[in-house]
């Protein structure tokens, strides 16, 4: 039995565009067709852009915008056996949600690559991950990616027809003060992630050359 699994791809208000140049700047997947949760990598709150990790986005996040959310949906088909294993691979994100944090690195950076910090992703990062999905490292990538299973391009508001609940916490504006401190703690996590992986990277490399 081959079974839906949604990718959405969207133009959000976000003060870190993307480098990449493509129109579109977010990527969640999801397993409704009425997409009642996304699952991606982005910012917490609307205040706290450089803040960020694993998340299970409502349409309300879309749909409270000044303006239409432009949006592309594609639909990939899986057999039951593909389709448990990805849920188990989101599942998995969920329950360890507090090991996670969004790679702000990765995001501002011109340069794309494979290398990667320890717990930390990308919204496109981490969906090319659920769905095993190799060299690509940017939003208009994965657009050419998937493009072959787009069903879909308008905006949410017309998808969803203006249905929604507005249950999540994303317009709950955060104090200046604890949006500084955790900017900076975001910052130093990653930054200390990176030089572990930097430092392990080295470390094997010496030991290759040794052998």
């Amino acid at each position: 039995m081959q079974r839906p699994i949604f990718v959405v791809i969207s133009k959000t208000d976000t003060a870190m565009p993307k480098p990449a140049g493509s129109y579109y700047n977010h990527v969640a997947i999801s397993f409704q067709k009425e997409l009642n949760v996304m699952y991606s990598f982005t910012r917490y709150r609307v205040n706290t852009p450089y803040v960020g990790g694993f998340v299970a986005e409502k349409p309300s996040r879309y749909m409270l915008c000044d303006e239409p959310t432009p949006i592309k949906l594609y639909i990939l088909m899986a057999d039951d056996e593909d389709y448990q294993r990805i849920r188990d691979k989101v599942d998995a994100f969920s329950k360890n949600r507090k090991n996670y944090v969004y790679d702000i690195f990765s995001d501002i950076s011109s340069k794309k690559s494979d290398k990667q910090i320890n717990g930390a992703f990308t919204d496109v990062g981490f969906v090319c991950n659920i769905l095993e999905i190799q060299n690509v490292h940017t939003v208009k990538q994965l657009e050419g990616e998937l493009e072959f299973c787009r069903v879909y391009t308008g905006t949410m508001q017309k998808y969803l027809h203006g249905e929604y609940e507005c249950d999540d916490v994303y317009y709950t504006r955060q104090s200046f003060g604890k949006v500084f401190f955790t900017t900076v703690g975001h910052f130093l996590t990653l930054a200390v992630r990176h030089i572990k992986c930097k430092s392990k990277k080295e470390n094997n490399g010496k030991k290759e050359q040794k052998k």
